[in-house]
């Protein structure tokens, strides 16, 4: 390309072309690894929310096994007696187990709407309820909660609402004896939850509980899993078959309690034991507005009875809610009223309920606050959700550190080619132009003394001695661009040798005052005896180029000052000897400084407009000393005139 700036901006388009790209791919990293960094904290989410029902069912079954155990006699008002001491002992026996503080109440309910409750005194048995240590307080209490549940519930709407099932006749006769419960938990059902209803277990069927509109996990799920890797997706689909064994594994702990319960109950109270006509029902909790109860069918006496209790769910759901706060913090229940709205991995096993738990939304803050290692935190969940993960951000780190590295490098390397290439045009102008110049002189003066046209001998001398000036001038051309050649082709000769200092300035002093005479000035060698006797291990032709490009550059900078001298003062010290080159000339500027040493540096004009040259004088010495461990350096002091100095290590 002929100009600079379309190679520029063929690189700004390359790169306009790759960052939206890395750009791309950065944001898409990120997005895949939050969304498996979700999956994983609902994972560990789900997995702390299955402890928590498994705590707050295990500690339900032990509340309701006993209830649902209880014998039909237990729910029955006690009657009149004359005798307060059988009626005592009656009530004794009826009550194997005290009532537990999380009930409001037992109850018994008949087809005529007859409701009678054992915490409810009559009158006659006043004393009883004494005796069994029932303040009157609470006998009253126990009163008005029964007058509240006849006022808010008939018998047909309750019974339509128990199941129909009925405990086979002979099973406790079969293990009470025995003990022996192994099997009943997978062969009589005592209790039914609500995943037992028909709508419930229609959504497990069709296993379409998760999408159930409504249901915050669906969403969630689906956005955990999105773009997310298998190993990811086929663990959630093993979480959710593990929730529903887990449903499962709950009932059926409940069941074989519950049954246990009811072979211990009937083994302390063998003298009553289960009348014959009576058919105990499966038991059922149920909402019945704000009320929770614990209702079952119970066939006697050629009717079907109701028999439950009024659980005190504010209790209960304090108790439970204070079990796991440890590892769920936050978290509330709530009843579950219409079966088909229950979010399947919430729902407990024994009761009605739902757990409510905080959902795994994250809360980002911005990228400075990750480049400590801090997360975000889930709102309503004591969870963490990294902004991105520790392994994401290193591999991004180092994917856009060698991005930016390939882009810096190929933008030095386009700036060192531009320039290279800038320079090299300007060497070969300025080289035209310094080789048209003498070899314009060389055929004019060649064809006058070929033709015979100078006959005087002086003039012919002049003309001979400019011939041989421009023929120096065009060796030292040559020599500067092949010596400089040589150095970037690093075949440069290593060879060294041992000379005094005055040997060297002996051998070089002649060239240098023939160069400085050529332009009518001086060489002033400043060595004092001393410091001609030091010795150097050098290159003495490439020390001989270095002065001799120095003098040069001095000769044609400084011939029009009024002090024509050329200083070149030789100063040393325990390690080094220095030999600085001095002019009175125009000096250089702060601006010329910065690009001295730069090779290719003048171009034709510039050279028409100062001094003749190429520009390469200069940036070939301080590469010759450079490799011979030395330094080359220019120095703007109050001194008029241009001042190089030329740094070399004394020998050992």
């Amino acid at each position: 390309m002929k100009h600079p700036w379309q190679v520029w901006s063929l690189f700004g388009l390359c790169l306009a072309m790759v960052l939206p790209g890395m750009v791309w791919l950065t944001y898409r990293a990120i997005q895949l690894d939050r969304a498996e960094a979700l999956a994983q904290q609902h994972a560990d989410l789900e997995e702390t929310i299955g402890s928590a029902l498994w705590q707050m069912d295990t500690e339900l079954t032990r509340l309701l096994a006993v209830e649902i155990a209880r014998p039909a006699s237990f729910y029955r008002s006690l009657p009149a007696a004359a005798d307060t001491g059988k009626a005592a002992t009656q009530l004794a026996t009826a009550r194997p187990v005290p009532p537990s503080p999380y009930v409001h109440l037992h109850f018994e309910l008949r087809p005529d709407g007859t409701w009678s409750s054992p915490q409810c005194s009559q009158s006659q048995s006043d004393d009883i309820a004494r005796k069994d240590d029932a303040p009157q307080q609470s006998v009253r209490g126990s009163q008005d909660r029964l007058d509240d549940l006849a006022q808010s519930v008939g018998y047909d709407d309750l019974i339509g609402r128990l199941p129909r099932q009925n405990l086979e006749a002979d099973w406790l006769a079969q293990n009470v004896p025995s003990r022996n419960t192994g099997l009943l938990a997978l062969q009589n059902k005592v209790f039914q939850n609500t995943f037992d209803l028909p709508e419930f277990r229609q959504q497990l069927d069709v296993g379409q509980l998760e999408a159930t509109e409504g249901d915050p996990d669906g969403p969630l799920q689906q956005q955990a899993v999105t773009g997310a890797n298998p190993y990811l997706q086929a663990r959630n689909q093993r979480i959710q078959q593990r929730r529903s064994n887990e449903l499962q594994n709950r009932d059926e702990a409940l069941q074989a309690a519950a049954q246990q319960a009811f072979v211990d109950n009937y083994l302390n109270t063998a003298q009553i034991g289960p009348p014959a006509s009576e058919v105990l029902g499966v038991s059922q909790p149920l909402w019945v507005g704000q009320r929770l109860l614990l209702a079952r069918r119970v066939e006697t006496g050629g009717e079907t009875v109701i028999q439950g209790c009024w659980l005190d769910w504010p209790k209960i759901k304090a108790a439970l809610l204070e079990r796991i706060e440890p590892i769920l913090p936050g978290a509330d229940l709530e009843p579950v009223l219409d079966p088909r709205q229950v979010r399947f991995s919430r729902v407990l096993a024994t009761l009605p309920v739902q757990l409510i738990a905080p959902d795994a939304v994250p809360s980002l803050h911005s990228w400075s606050s990750m480049e400590g290692g801090e997360s975000a935190s889930l709102e309503g969940y004591r969870g963490t959700l990294p902004f991105f993960s520790q392994p994401l951000r290193v591999s991004l780190w180092v994917a856009w550190g060698f991005f930016a590295l390939a882009t810096l490098a190929l933008a030095v390397l386009l700036r060192g080619v531009v320039t290279l290439s800038e320079r090299r045009a300007a060497f070969v102008s300025a080289v035209t132009h310094e080789l048209r110049t003498p070899l314009t002189t060389f055929r004019m003066y060649a064809e006058m003394l070929a033709e015979g046209m100078v006959v005087d001998e002086g003039q012919r001398n002049v003309y001979l001695q400019t011939l041989k000036a421009e023929a120096d001038r065009l060796t030292h051309l040559v020599e500067n661009v092949l010596q400089y050649a040589r150095l970037e082709r690093n075949s440069q000769s290593k060879r060294r040798e041992t000379i005094r200092l005055n040997d060297l300035l002996e051998r070089i002093e002649p060239r240098l005052r023939e160069r400085a005479e050529q332009a009518e000035m001086t060489i002033v060698i400043e060595a004092d005896a001393a410091q001609r006797q030091i010795q150097i291990a050098t290159d003495p032709a490439a020390i001989e180029q270095i002065l001799f490009n120095l003098v040069d550059n001095a000769c044609k900078y400084a011939r029009a000052s009024d002090d024509r001298r050329i200083h070149c003062r030789v100063e040393a010290d325990t390690r080094a000897v220095r030999i600085e080159v001095r002019d009175h000339g125009p000096g250089i500027s702060r601006a010329d400084t910065r690009r001295l040493f730069q090779p290719f540096s003048k171009s034709a004009q510039a050279a028409a407009n100062s001094a003749p040259g190429v520009g390469l004088g200069l940036a070939l010495s301080r590469r010759l000393a450079s490799q011979l461990d030395g330094r080359l350096t220019v120095s703007r002091g109050n001194e008029p005139g241009a001042s190089f100095t030329l740094r070399l290590p004394r020998s050992a």
